[in-house]
Formats: structure tokens, C-alpha cells, sequence
């Protein structure tokens, strides 16, 4: 039998029947995490839409193997000055990852992206067989 600790923010939804929420995620998880995406798809292609602010394009790495879309990066801090006294400091500073399943219908290779004010968009062309195509019907 494991222990765990107990977190009300992570357990409380565990409490409400039928009801199920993720964990959220812990504070050494969240430097790792928490890149906002959209995925959607189009006629002809598959749109990944990454929210990146404050991130410079340099700073970006993004690659697709084996359906597995991984967005790397760094959100460097500025410069301390020690005369400084933060009354809050959220913003968060360091590396980042984020790694989502891409769906099998989409060729990886020939993914294109561009970046614009903090949102890197990424456009991965469908395979032909898996575009929809229309049959047209004759009558006799």
C-alpha cells in the first residue's frame, strides 16, 4: 500500500459523485507543463494553435515523430536587479515542454509553422486517402 499526501485542491473533486476533474497539476509539475494548445482540423489539413507568450521564436523547438507533435522551448527571465522588492511575481521563467498525439491521418513531415505575437501555429497536411472525397451518382 503507497501513502499519499493529502491536497485538498487535487482530492476535492474526487468527493463529488459522477463528477470527475483532473489533477491539478503540482508546483514542480507546472514548469514542465502547461502549454495551452488548440487542435483542430480542416478539409485538407490538421491546425495546432501553441499560446507561447513572452517566448522568442529562437527560443522554440518544435518536432514530429512518430504522430508525437512536441513543442520545446525556454521563457527566459530578465534581467534581476537586487533593488527589487516584488510585492507578486507570477510569471513563470525556464524550459517547457508540451507532447500531444497527432492523429494517424496526418503527414508529419510535411508540417509547416508559423509564429505571430506569442501563438506558434502549426499546419500538418492530411494523407490524400484520408481526405474526404465526393462520389458523384448517376442515374439510369
Amino acid at each position: 500500500m503507497s501513502l499519499m499526501r493529502w491536497d485538498p485542491f487535487r482530492n476535492v473533486f474526487s468527493l463529488v459523485p459522477g463528477r470527475y476533474m483532473p489533477p491539478f497539476p503540482s508546483a514542480s509539475e507546472v514548469g514542465s507543463l502547461g502549454l495551452a494548445l488548440d487542435m483542430y482540423e480542416t478539409q485538407d489539413s490538421v491546425i495546432v494553435e501553441v499560446a507561447v507568450p513572452g517566448v522568442d521564436p529562437k527560443d522554440l523547438e518544435v518536432k514530429v515523430e512518430n504522430n508525437q507533435l512536441t513543442v520545446k522551448g525556454e521563457v527566459k527571465a530578465e534581467e534581476k536587479h537586487d533593488n527589487k522588492d516584488y510585492l507578486l511575481q507570477e510569471r513563470r521563467y525556464g524550459r517547457f515542454y508540451r507532447s500531444i498525439t497527432l492523429p494517424e491521418n496526418v503527414k508529419g513531415g510535411d508540417a509547416q509553422a508559423e509564429f505571430e505575437n506569442g501563438m506558434l501555429k502549426l499546419t500538418i497536411p492530411k494523407r490524400e486517402e484520408a481526405k474526404p472525397t465526393s462520389v458523384k451518382i448517376t442515374a439510369k
